[in-house]
């Protein structure tokens, strides 16, 4: 498209921490227009990481065609392009499915959110569990066993390409994401992991502060080490990447099988 391509409407707020996955999902339904559509005029590729890609274009341009300051972008930016210093092609330490990005979730928060979108920390292999309702991401949808892959074309979604209206709803089968999310709450006991298990889960959400910060701080340790230091780990399998099998079920039950024994 050419440089003084013509203003969009109705753009959504892009969330605290949102994905550009996510924000690119909402801002094609509230043009009325397919992904693909909203692609081309952004300039962006049809295929491929969309959230490597969104940081590496023209950011500046698609902040002008959208009416934002390009300064909200900021956080993406330097999350993603730190993934790119450690790893050009993301795939160490984001989630894919069939080379499109995908995501865990959080039932309760997703209940708790007004709008409804996803979190850039949710692609990410080590960030698995939530600090704030203390439980397990999960995997896929609770009904169908989908993953989450996005940007999606909601105008498209759900079992009888119908469409959905919320991000908060299964783009293949159209039920809740966040169904159950109260049995979720609380359910991520420490005392219950192995002390494996337990440094693994910190050091995962430390892998996000030191993209953030540019530096590493390890698990029971003062010293802090530059950001190559995240590679010494996943050697010494310290980061729960592909190899760390915890489920959000495994969880559930190691939780009620306390309770019932207490």
């Amino acid at each position: 498209m050419p440089n003084d391509a013509q203003q969009l409407v109705c753009v959504p707020e892009l969330e605290m921490a949102e994905s550009p996955g996510s924000w690119l999902s909402k801002l094609a339904l509230r043009q009325g227009i397919e992904l693909r559509q909203l692609l081309r005029y952004l300039e962006l590729p049809l295929s491929g990481d969309l959230d490597l890609s969104f940081v590496r274009s023209d950011l500046r341009r698609i902040a002008g065609i959208c009416g934002m300051p390009y300064r909200h972008f900021d956080l993406i930016r330097k999350m993603y392009l730190g993934v790119s210093k450690l790893d050009r092609t993301g795939t160490k330490y984001l989630l894919s499915s069939k080379e499109v990005p995908r995501y865990r979730f959080c039932g309760p928060c997703l209940h708790a959110q007004r709008g409804k979108y996803f979190p850039l920390h949710w692609r990410f292999k080590a960030w698995r569990w939530c600090p704030e309702h203390m439980c397990m991401l999960d995997d896929a949808c609770p009904h169908c066993s989908a993953p989450v892959v996005l940007p999606a074309n909601m105008l498209k979604g759900g079992p009888s390409k119908e469409g959905i209206w919320t991000l908060g709803l299964c783009l293949a089968c159209a039920g809740k994401l966040f169904a159950g999310h109260e049995s979720a709450k609380g359910t991520l006991n420490f005392y219950l992991l192995t002390p494996w298990e337990r440094v693994v889960l910190e050091n995962g959400r430390a892998l996000l502060a030191a993209l953030y910060r540019q530096e590493v701080r390890i698990e029971s340790s003062p010293h802090t080490f530059p950001l190559g230091a995240v590679r010494r780990l996943e050697k010494r399998g310290l980061l729960p990447h592909d190899h760390f099998k915890l489920t959000s079920l495994e969880v559930i039950r190691r939780h009620r099988a306390f309770q019932g024994a207490s």
